[in-house]
């Protein structure tokens, strides 16, 4: 592939500029969400690049004001539903297999999480080795809402996020932003949007003065992160008192004694929400 000139496979735009490989989502109009087509041609670009010796580090956005990625295209799924093919089974499995090459890839990811990132977005984004979000960054995990449950990784980083508050996020499809992600660990630094062409600029360049590809993309970030407020320190006590309980009932409980206008509103939220997905997403 030469020197900057961009590949379409699908919908999605590769190309390389310098020590970096580029994969840009570019379904704008449909906040970039996921075929089929996109997930294989993602895959192909990181397995073609993961023996390449000059690329050296990869940028991972989106395309458009709207959103990094708002999900999988639930449309092209419903479209070809069961049982008419086994469309949604290689769909899921290609998608989680990319979701898992991009938390094991050897060489750092950088993803740039602008916009709405939900569902599948999150499963390419909060996966990735490095991930940047900004000002217009709305991180959700909704799928309870639709009859699913959280998936690609979800079960992996949000139990991790500190306390109850992955489980939270899990039952309640709890739309947050900037801040409340890097308090979580589900982002590692905020650089607002018209910095992100100066930063992958920078990274480009570093990469090649720096020793390690890790080096290189901190140093670039130490000159474009700024910090972002949260509003999750006063919700975390009250998240750890409501959603300790090994059971949706006990959690649903445990709001109403709770008795506040947060507390009536997130057991509001849960109960809207498919009573089996949510089970399953708390055992998760």
């Amino acid at each position: 592939m030469s020197e900057g000139a961009p590949s379409i496979a699908a919908d999605v735009l590769i190309s390389t500029q310098g020590n970096l490989g580029r994969i840009t989502l570019n379904r704008p109009k449909a906040i970039n969400a996921l075929t089929l087509g996109m997930v294989e041609a993602i895959a192909a670009a990181l397995d073609g690049w993961r023996h390449d010796e000059r690329i050296r580090a990869v940028i991972l956005d989106g395309a458009g004001d709207r959103g990094f990625c708002a999900g999988g295209d639930v449309r092209q799924l419903y479209d070809h539903r069961p049982p008419q093919s086994d469309f949604a089974f290689r769909f899921w499995r290609r998608e989680y297999l990319l979701d898992h090459a991009i938390a094991t890839y050897a060489k750092p990811i950088v993803a740039l999480m602008s916009g709405l990132v939900m569902g599948g977005g999150a499963g390419l984004g909060i996966n990735a080795s490095v991930r940047i979000v900004d000002a217009s960054t709305r991180f959700a995990m909704p799928e309870t809402g639709i009859g699913l449950v959280p998936d690609v990784g979800a079960s992996w980083f949000l139990s991790r996020c500190p306390g109850e508050t992955g489980v939270w996020l899990a039952l309640t499809g709890e739309v947050i932003g900037a801040g409340e992600m890097l308090e979580l660990g589900l982002a590692d630094a905020t650089v607002q949007r018209d910095q992100h062409s100066a930063l992958v600029t920078d990274i480009a360049s570093a990469l090649d003065s720096h020793g390690t590809a890790a080096a290189a993309i901190a140093s670039a970030l130490r000159a474009h992160g700024r910090p972002a407020a949260s509003r999750m320190t006063p919700l975390r006590t009250m998240i750890a008192r409501c959603f300790c309980a090994d059971r949706i009932e006990g959690i649903l409980a445990a709001l109403e004694i709770e008795a506040s206008d947060w507390a009536a509103t997130t057991a509001a939220s849960i109960r809207s929400k498919s009573p089996q997905m949510q089970k399953v997403a708390l055992r998760a």
